[in-house]
């Protein structure tokens, strides 16, 4: 049972840590381009 337990949490911390890395990556891409554009 533990291990299931584990898994879970993993698993759950892993979507967590994953759309957190989306998030920012899309922010990051978003700045990036808008800085671009103000540096024409």
């Amino acid at each position: 049972m533990r291990v299931l337990f584990l898994l879970l949490g993993w698993g759950l911390v892993g979507s967590f840590l994953w759309r957190e890395l989306f998030l920012l990556h899309q922010v990051y891409t978003a700045a990036k381009i808008e800085h671009e554009g103000y540096a024409r």
